[in-house]
């Protein structure tokens, strides 16, 4: 199984921003609306055994609920072929359960060892439109609701990710609660 480790955004926040991305008339291909989420971290892919073995590590994080907020909408990605939203508030917070899920999963060969931003994928495509996009996004205050609301991270979740056409089709395999 191809496999992720992910927070899901609320369907409000992402049906506002899929709206604005499919309202933009730019040649952009956008993440459907089911699919938005903030990656934590890409495991590839893994075994049933060591499916078993990250569900351990995710049942041993420690962490409470916390609030996470988007701002800002920009290009991402070597080639500037991804616009993103960053987060704001939160940011310390996913950062740190990143980093405690990276510690727990040393032992999958290939996870990505960048340093971790956490950002919202939103739409893919050529830099030029991508860059008109996010302009659009932050000037028309799209964001702003995100912003000024935020949402609570109350679980993570392993994914299975299947590669169909036209996109991805995201599972849920297992949800832990945050809870101290």
């Amino acid at each position: 199984m191809r496999a992720f480790i992910a927070v899901d955004i609320p369907k409000d926040i992402s049906s506002a921003i899929a709206k604005a991305v499919s309202d933009c008339g730019l040649s952009v291909k956008p993440i459907p609306l089911e699919n938005m989420h903030i990656t934590l971290e890409f495991l590839g892919n893994i075994g049933s055994l060591e499916v078993t073995r990250v569900i351990s590590v995710l049942d041993a994080v420690r962490s409470k609920p916390f609030l996470v907020s988007l701002e800002h909408a920009h290009t991402f990605g070597t080639r500037g072929n991804i616009a993103v939203i960053d987060v704001v508030d939160g940011r310390d917070e996913l950062i740190a359960l990143q980093g405690l899920l990276r510690a727990g999963l040393s032992w999958i060969k290939d996870l990505d060892n960048r340093a971790y931003v956490p950002h919202l994928s939103i739409a893919r495509g050529n830099a030029k439109d991508l860059e008109t996009l996010a302009d659009s996004i932050n000037t028309n205050g799209i964001i702003d609701n995100t912003k000024a609301n935020g949402f609570y991270v109350t679980s993570i979740m392993l994914k299975d990710s299947v590669l169909k056409a036209p996109h991805a089709e995201y599972r849920t395999i297992f949800e832990k609660r945050l809870a101290l």
